[in-house]
């Protein structure tokens, strides 16, 4: 049995032995761009930034990227993205599917802004949905996981509202369920937005396709040539 001392002392090991291994699994990029420089300045996505991050180790890439939050607080590790120095962005690709579960849930990457830098005010009034066209750097990967220092963010105007993507969602659950006419209904609404291009072009897609499953209506004029006449009224046959 491992006495109280012994159990203090591990206690004190473990986080030491952790940043020792997370230093070694750290890989840095340094300020410049890979040797051969064939990603620098490429327009990417970050979905693919995150899926292959040690492909764009050093790299500075160009991307747009949605706003999902801005958190007060995280943990740097053994990075250089410390929060006295640093402000980060939780953010969604521009090619992520928010009105679907999987892809709302499930932010593309973490990226930083140094404090001070001119960047900054433009993040001090962005929201939730806020869309840039941003550069950034991959200065380290950890784990796997790009981090990434923000150098450029002009805002883009077209972007999801709250209401609009409450509709889009409330579509996608409508379609589950094989309400298609409220499912068309629902991603109609949404569409009342000022949208990006690539969203309102796949909701569009969405609203018809939830259409063409919606029975056409009944002709008053067949339905009443198809009816069955009423006992004992006038149209019944009469006894002879």
């Amino acid at each position: 049995m491992v006495d109280a001392v012994s159990m203090k002392t591990i206690a004190r090991i473990l986080p030491l032995a952790l940043a020792a291994v997370l230093a070694g699994m750290a890989v840095s990029g340094g300020t410049q761009n890979q040797a051969d420089g064939t990603l620098s300045g490429a327009h990417v996505t970050l979905t693919d930034v995150a899926k292959r991050a040690s492909e764009y180790l050093g790299s500075e890439l160009c991307f747009t990227m949605q706003i999902e939050s801005q958190p007060p607080e995280w943990n740097p590790y053994v990075t250089r993205f410390g929060t006295d120095d640093y402000r980060a962005v939780i953010a969604w690709g521009d090619e992520q599917d928010l009105w679907q579960q999987a892809d709302y849930e499930n932010p593309a990457a973490m990226l930083f802004v140094r404090h001070s830098s001119p960047l900054e005010p433009a993040l001090d009034t962005a929201q939730r949905y806020a869309r840039f066209e941003a550069t950034g750097v991959v200065r380290q990967v950890l784990l796997g996981r790009p981090w990434i220092e923000l150098t450029a963010l002009h805002p883009l105007r077209q972007q999801f509202t709250n209401g609009s993507m409450i509709h889009a969602a409330r579509g996608m659950e409508l379609v589950a369920a094989e309400h298609f006419e409220l499912a068309a209904q629902s991603f109609e609404r949404a569409l009342a937005s000022d949208l990006p291009e690539r969203a309102r072009h796949e909701l569009e897609r969405l609203r018809d396709e939830s259409l063409r499953h919606v029975p056409p209506p009944i002709d008053p004029a067949k339905k009443k040539r198809t009816s069955t006449p009423r006992i004992g009224g006038s149209d019944s046959p009469k006894e002879g």
